[in-house]
């Protein structure tokens, strides 16, 4: 084109195929529309043209100030609505789309967004349509925090093969970042906020998008979405063959806080996910039937009963007041397990995880208790996150030792945590100082470290790992300032 002077613009929702066609060009990502850009493209869609009477002309600016919002800055929405508004001529049809303006915004004739957001969802392959759907677990406007969402996408088996590039052998959770990136640059989910280390914290759903991705979920019977506040019993009942995913939210209504799903229905017997949002589950019984139950994120905890769901790969009871976990110990296939509570000090027995071969995520109480020795913990070396341990009282070189056989020198030299990602350390209440050297020292691929309480030094620097990107220290009382010049 360099003899015409042409250029050539190409637009895509597909960040991935724009870099193909010109991988040295230069790639504008469009940002959402702000509140006074959308307002003006509404506003020339719908009211510029108009010659009501002023009064008429402003109640329908007040209308469509609240209407647009909706919207929250995509163009594609404010085009569908305004295009409809302005074939409104009354004020009574606009308090009428007003009412139901999410309605009319997925109906409209035409080129409905849902058939627009449909031809990114079918360009998707497809084990990337399914990490796509579990999205729709989520209530509306939530920051899903993206660890967590990997670890759900493992549970579930939605990553179901490591890759290897190189020398380097790719974790599962590292696959599932990759999908999670190739989901935010073919558009269909929005980054939240970004870690110091340049990864993706949280992310989350347009509301447009979100509606389509229930609306397809359902369709397809992968998953179940339950809003108590909105849902009737009827709605509750609604999906026809096993169900296999079920999310609960709401609870706003004081009416309606708890909730009892229909547990002895053979529908839910094959269920794999069950999550709920704010809302307490008033039959923890009913968990004894769901056999299959792989992955469940709940409010409350009743040991015996989770003791029971063995096939479990997720759990997490974060922020819930229980004081004890000693049941946990059957649950032999738990990959990820979060305790983390703030306030409550939670006795943990130290063997406790010592049969779960599997776990690869492992989040203590802010304030732990370890009972009857050193915490035992089960392959050590594929362990990526350990997050609040108690390092003075943690075993990793002899799993059957107990107190009487604590060493000095808590790690052995030849040992180390290869696959340790993330390292969070916390002592509280002891007399003395802990070196914390040892056990930093082991973890040759460690990129965040915290360390809360009283410790005796920082390593040297060339005792940490070269990929360490984050350091956070709180209450160390350190004697000598690390970062002297």
């Amino acid at each position: 084109m360099n003899d015409t002077n042409s250029k050539i613009l190409l637009t895509s929702r597909n960040e991935a195929l724009a870099s193909k066609v010109d991988p040295s060009g230069h790639i504008h990502k469009l940002p959402f529309l702000n509140d006074e850009n959308s307002w003006a493209l509404f506003q020339d869609l719908a009211i510029s043209r108009r010659s009501e009477e002023c009064i008429i002309k402003e109640n329908m600016k007040i209308l469509g100030k609240e209407m647009v919002k909706y919207c929250k800055g995509l163009p594609l929405a404010i085009t569908v609505l305004g295009g409809l508004l302005a074939t409104k001529q009354t004020l009574e049809e606009w308090n009428q789309v007003h009412r139901n303006v999410k309605s009319y915004i997925h109906q409209q004739d035409g080129l409905p967004i849902s058939i627009v957001l449909g031809l990114s969802y079918d360009d998707l392959p497809s084990h990337l349509k399914l990490c796509f759907l579990y999205l729709g677990h989520f209530p509306e406007d939530f920051e899903i925090r993206t660890t967590m969402l990997i670890q759900m996408w493992v549970a579930e088996g939605l990553i179901y093969r490591m890759q290897h590039i190189g020398s380097n052998e790719e974790t599962l959770e590292d696959v599932g970042e990759r999908y999670l990136q190739e989901l935010v640059q073919g558009c269909m989910v929005q980054v939240g906020q970004k870690r110091s280390v340049a990864r993706i914290k949280t992310c989350r759903l347009h509301d447009l998008m979100r509606d389509f991705c229930v609306e397809k979920a359902k369709s397809e019977n992968f998953l179940h979405v339950i809003n108590i506040d909105h849902d009737s019993n009827e709605e509750i009942e609604a999906p026809i063959g096993e169900v296999r995913r079920v999310a609960i939210s709401g609870g706003s209504s004081p009416m309606r806080h708890v909730f009892t799903l229909p547990s002895t229905s053979q529908k839910y017997f094959h269920l794999r996910s069950l999550l709920t949002f704010s809302v307490p589950l008033k039959e923890q019984s009913m968990l004894r039937n769901f056999k299959y139950l792989r992955v469940y994120m709940g409010m409350h905890f009743t040991p015996k009963i989770i003791n029971s769901l063995i096939h479990l790969r997720f759990l997490s009871i974060r922020s819930t007041s229980v004081r004890s976990i000693s049941s946990l110990k059957n649950l032999k296939c738990l990959q990820t397990l979060d305790l983390r509570s703030r306030w409550v000090r939670v006795n943990v027995p130290n063997d406790v995880f010592r049969n779960m071969e599997h776990l690869r995520h492992l989040y203590l109480p802010r304030f732990s208790e370890i009972t009857r020795g050193k915490l035992q913990l089960p392959n050590a070396s594929k362990l990526q996150t350990l997050v609040n341990i108690p390092v003075s009282i943690c075993d990793v070189k002899d799993p059957t030792a107990g107190i009487d056989e604590f060493v000095k020198d808590l790690m052995p030299s030849n040992f180390t945590f290869n696959c340790l990602h993330v390292l969070k350390i916390s002592e509280h209440g002891l007399d003395e100082r802990v070196a914390i050297t040892p056990m930093v020292m082991s973890c040759s691929h460690i990129y965040q470290l915290r360390l809360w309480g009283e410790i005796e030094k920082l390593p040297e620097h060339d005792q940490i790992s070269q990929h360490l990107a984050q350091l956070k220290l709180n209450e160390t009382h350190l004697e000598e300032d690390p970062m002297l010049i």
